[in-house]
């Protein structure tokens, strides 16, 4: 089983690299991505069904992809981190990365895949953005059996310095989880909201 689960890993890792290779590539060489970001400087990117089926095969259980108009935004660096909470309450940064360079880049695709491994209660998140990628192995919570995601719809302006809330994944013991609807208005993001959450996963990013 060992022996299974080395090689599936092995065989999703490569997978999934290339995908986020594939990502990271539209933003470095300056392509537009499958869609316009009109009058959005950060919004959910708009994934081609050839990019949804590479996801599929890959064995991404979920993800998390916006396209970012850094020529609206006008700035040169950014931070970007996944944080864990317990009932609303801060508790570690599951992965992070700072000092982001993004000189030169009109727009970038940001991009978090998550892959479940057979059996286990492991993940390996998969972070690209900034012409970069990363990967984290998580052990998600055995006692959380009812799991609920969302991401922002989209974010017109950005403030420098202010750390914006981009996708959540939350559970509960009980079963019973609220939408992420309560996180994310129409104009704000309620942090409090996570309170009702067992648990939580806040993708962030800062523009610096």
């Amino acid at each position: 089983m060992k022996d299974f689960l080395t090689e599936w890993t092995k065989t999703r890792h490569l997978c999934t690299l290339l995908i986020l290779s594939s990502f990271i590539f539209v933003s470095a060489t300056g392509c537009q991505p499958s869609n316009e970001i009109g009058s959005m400087a950060v919004q959910p990117a708009v994934i081609a069904d050839a990019e949804k089926e590479l996801l599929y095969r890959a064995g991404a259980e979920r993800y998390f992809i916006f396209d970012i108009d850094l020529l609206e935004i006008g700035v040169e660096k950014a931070n970007l981190s996944v944080d864990y909470y317990e009932n609303g309450r801060f508790v570690r940064h599951e992965t992070s990365g700072t000092g982001y360079n993004l000189e030169e880049l009109e727009q970038e695709r940001l991009s978090l895949i998550q892959m479940k491994i057979p059996g286990t209660q492991n993940e390996i998140w998969h972070l690209g953005f900034g012409g970069s990628r990363s990967s984290a192995n998580v052990t998600m919570p055995e006692d959380i059996v009812g799991w609920t995601w969302g991401h922002h719809a989209g974010i017109s302006e950005i403030l420098v310095e202010e750390e914006m809330v981009l996708a959540v994944l939350a559970g509960n013991r009980s079963g019973q989880v609220s939408s992420t609807h309560i996180v994310f208005g129409e104009d704000s993001v309620n942090m409090e909201a996570l309170e009702e959450y067992d648990v939580a996963y806040v993708l962030k990013l800062t523009f610096l």
